[in-house]
């Protein structure tokens, strides 16, 4: 027989899968503290600047001092920064904040996503500073990781006999993809999302059980708490006003005494107060103007349903996963996946309100209180973003204190999916799914998009074109380069360049990368530092080779088919675009910029392209002339001939193509010798199966003009390429012939 103290002791199972589920989420959340450098969270300067004047001062911001007026996030409530600054305060946080160097080009896709580069050589102090964000950013790891804690227990007072439920909605919760990144980093973002699990928890708990004076003081400290974290937490007033009021209305008469209105009332009441005394605060956004400017704003133009989709659309995706400084997404699939499961969800508790079961899907008053949380703080977001006139304010992370209730409500419509057997297993499966995401970004996302590249092997270095190798002043060379190919215009040109360190180089260098189409115009252009933005000239290592890929949008009206090329200009500065000089290995100096070859492959050519005349006509193993065109050119002056040619094969050979106008077979009137495309769309680079307009220009007075034949042809070094019609029958001297009209 099994004694009662044993049973007693023994842990249930749920215990030990709760504890895992906390070590794991703590695991991955201390890798994407690490995997992402320093300031690479929105606004983390401005919030470690903030922490780093408690921590060194011993007080608040002081209205007028310098030193807090050159804070970003001044305008911020305070509890944040109190709360992380006695941590900061082991470190030497020096005699001046760092102040990040800045990558001036971190906004485009194609010029880094980094907003911060590293320095060079940073000081001890800076190391120190460096540490302190370090420490900082692994506190917020333990705080989002226990605010887990909290969401279960909430699911368990919902769902009491289903503990595997509990512990799905606690993993949901916790591996979040965007609560996952703002847990990670130094943000009060991070403080805010994890007080949204104790609200929920003490909202179902009142609604459960009734209003004491204990639950409703732990209320009013959570929602002062929230107050003076971020403005948006004035939102959880609404849930838990709610919460106190439903339940005082329920209580019996003289049951419930006056004191815990007092107590709650008095607390929310001097919390007021005080946020309305700290003047940073007060004079940003919480003022009369912006009240104004909204309806200013909403009567002169109103608000579209264009906009509000947009807004939603927005809000949704940057909710679920937007990292860095909003600039670094998720996997594409992430986000309809997150979507299917949302719609599934709200399908189940849409079939289960329509039954009327009193199941888990039922609007349980606590969860669906706790729940008004969401549209209350998207709705301040909204009214931001109208006061503001900026639609990029309805940004996601302003909405993830709302995550808790989003989570159990999307878990409570899970599990109406499924029957009781199938419901533990399908509900974690569902949280294993999506924490198996989670825990790839760090890994997958992150340490890719702030990557520095890797010393380049032989494999790098082999089949590089060095013909363009060249010196710039301050010690950077080009090695080589590949070629650079685009699918045609409006697609991106890959381009693939080593580059070496001679000397140690002193400064940050911007490289301009500008495509020149074949008519000598530009027809894309991008400045970025090297390595994604990563890699700035400063951090390069005197003689270890790397190599660097990097991506240019083609314009549309670029003359594709086409070869082009890329000039690799080093700027002074981001302030000076004066270009840096460069000279060949041998010490030549470069007429213009050193660049490589680009290729822009063409489309089929439109209607307006297609030939008049149809042929069939092979010549050699890979080329046919499908057709041509002869129409008299605009100005009156002769004939224009366009070939038709498509390519059946790779083509090693460097053909020239001749389009003689003659009088006789021996004799010329008019002819045009050159590669294809007036030597602009050479046949090696032309890709099997594409369709290439090839257009000849003869200048003649057409009244002179004796009657003429056209004579059409391709040769290489090694002599003309044979000509076979359709039949299989060789065309003599492998020259096609056609009549001009």
């Amino acid at each position: 027989m099994r004694s009662s103290t044993r049973s007693r002791s023994a842990w249930p199972a749920s215990n030990w899968a709760l504890l895992a589920l906390l070590a794991a989420r703590f695991a991955v959340g201390v890798a994407v503290a690490l995997s992402v450098p320093p300031w690479e969270s929105y606004d983390e300067p401005g919030h470690f600047q903030y922490a780093r004047y408690v921590a060194v001062n011993g007080h608040l911001l002081t209205p007028g001092d310098p030193d807090a007026e050159r804070i970003w996030s001044r305008f911020q409530p305070p509890l944040y920064y109190v709360l992380i600054a006695p941590l900061m305060a082991f470190f030497d946080l020096g005699e001046q904040p760092i102040e990040p160097i800045r990558n001036p080009y971190f906004t485009g896709g194609e010029s880094g996503l980094n907003y911060a580069v590293a320095a060079s050589d940073p000081s001890p102090a800076e190391r120190s500073q460096l540490a302190a964000l370090q420490a900082a950013r692994l506190l917020g790891v333990g705080l989002s990781t226990l605010s887990l804690l909290f969401v279960y227990q909430a699911a368990r007072r919902l769902w009491p006999g289903r503990p595997w439920q509990a512990l799905s909605a606690a993993g949901l919760f916790g591996f979040w993809p965007q609560y996952v990144f703002l847990g990670s980093m130094l943000t009060n973002d991070l403080l805010i999302t994890a007080l949204g699990a104790p609200l929920v928890y003490l909202v179902v708990r009142i609604s459960q059980t009734g209003v004491t004076f204990r639950n409703a003081g732990w209320l009013a400290l959570l929602t002062a708490a929230a107050i003076l974290t971020k403005l948006n937490g004035l939102a959880f007033l609404v849930p838990a006003g709610l919460a106190v009021m439903l339940s005082l209305a329920r209580a019996r008469k003289g049951a419930i005494p006056g004191r815990v209105i007092a107590l709650f009332g008095g607390l929310i009441i001097l919390t007021l107060a005080a946020l309305s005394n700290l003047e940073f605060v007060t004079g940003q956004v919480l003022k009369l103007e912006t009240l104004t400017r909204f309806w200013s704003n909403v009567s002169t133009s109103g608000i579209s349903l264009t906009d509000l989709a947009y807004s939603l659309v927005y809000s949704a995706q940057t909710f679920l996963a937007s990292f860095g400084w909003g600039n670094v997404e998720a996997w594409p699939w992430v986000y309809p996946l997150y979507a299917g499961i949302l719609a599934l969800s709200g399908l189940g508790l849409a079939v289960a309100l329509w039954r009327g079961r009193g199941s888990s899907a039922h609007p349980l008053p606590g969860l669906f209180l706790s729940f008004l949380l969401l549209p209350c703080l998207f709705g301040m977001a909204l009214a931001l973003t109208i006061a503001q006139g900026d639609r990029y304010l309805v940004v996601g992370r302003y909405v993830m204190p709302a995550l808790a209730p989003l989570v159990l409500v999307l878990i409570a419509g899970w599990s109406e999916l499924w029957t009781e057997r199938w419901r533990a297993r399908a509900t974690t499966a569902l949280m294993l799914m999506l924490a198996g995401i989670s825990a790839g970004i760090p890994f997958g996302i992150l340490a890719p998009v702030y990557a520095v590249p890797q010393p380049a092997d032989s494999t790098d270095l082999a089949g590089l074109d060095t013909t363009m190798a060249a010196v710039y002043a301050p010690g950077m060379r080009l090695l080589g380069a590949r070629l650079a190919e685009a699918d045609g215009p409006e697609a991106r040109l890959s381009i693939f360049v080593c580059w070496q360190a001679d000397r140690r180089i002193d400064g940050n260098f911007p490289l301009q990368l500008a495509l020149i189409g074949p008519d000598g115009q530009g027809y894309a252009h991008t400045t970025t530092y090297p390595g994604r933005g990563n890699y700035p000239t400063s951090l390069w290592k005197p003689g270890v080779p790397f190599c660097d890929r990097y991506a240019l949008k083609v314009r549309g009206d670029f003359p594709a088919p086409a070869l082009g090329a890329v000039e690799l200009r080093f700027l002074t500065s981001p302030q000076d675009p004066t270009q840096i000089s460069a000279t060949g290995p041998d010490g030549t100096p470069f007429p213009r910029s050193p660049s490589i070859p680009a290729v822009v492959h063409g489309q089929q050519p439109g209607e307006s392209e297609t030939p008049t005349v149809v042929t069939d006509v092979r010549f050699g193993e890979a080329i046919v002339l499908e057709g041509y065109t002869i129409h008299p050119r605009e100005d009156g002056t002769g004939l224009t001939v366009t070939l038709f040619w498509r390519s059946l094969a790779s083509v090693s050979d460097d053909l020239i193509v001749f389009a003689h106008l003659r009088s006789s077979p021996t004799d010329a009137y008019a002819q045009a010798d050159a590669r294809p495309r007036a030597g602009g769309y050479p046949t090696p680079l032309w890709r099997p199966g594409e369709l290439i307009a090839d257009a000849h220009d003869f200048v003649f007075d057409p009244a002179q003009a004796p009657p003429l034949t056209l004579y059409v042809g391709l040769y290489s070094e090694a002599g003309r390429l044979p000509a076979v019609v359709a039949n299989g029958v060789e065309l003599p001297n492998g020259e096609f012939l056609a009549p001009v009209p």
